[in-house]
């Protein structure tokens, strides 16, 4: 397969419908999407192997690989896989930092501790990952 022009973004399913409207809206096409299942969110051990995977899967395609995820408690081992790959993520804990920016997130985490942070995805998938996912589901 020939490689394709361009970066290939590697981000979280779960953030996916975002990231895709800022890449269309801005007609960056040069700029490709891959998100790996959004799932993968709610057991972020997993995260870093399925980013080496398609890392590796990607790399003869593709002028250069972004990471969008940040750390979203990986506890560092995304960035030691980011390390040994040669390929750099987004900064910040958690995605909805990048989603807000940091400024504005650290001024929420500093105002609001504990603040709970509904992205559409969580929104569209409250009931199966927040009410069953925290056991609060009686049905």
């Amino acid at each position: 397969m020939e490689p394709e022009k361009g970066t290939l973004l590697i981000c979280c399913g779960a953030i996916a419908r975002e990231i895709v409207t800022v890449v269309e809206h801005n007609g960056w096409d040069s700029l490709h999407v891959q998100c790996l299942p959004a799932h993968l969110h709610g057991t972020p051990r997993k995260i870093p192997e399925a980013v080496r995977e398609k890392i590796h899967a990607s790399r003869d395609r593709f002028d250069d690989i972004l990471v969008l995820y940040s750390d979203c408690g990986t506890g560092g081992q995304l960035d030691k896989v980011l390390r040994e790959e040669g390929v750099e993520r987004i900064g910040g804990a958690h995605c909805y930092e990048m989603l807000a920016g940091r400024k504005a997130f650290s001024k929420i985490m500093e105002d609001e501790p504990g603040s709970f942070f509904l992205t559409g995805f969580l929104a569209r998938n409250f009931e199966r990952l927040v009410m069953k996912g925290l056991g609060a589901h009686s049905g």
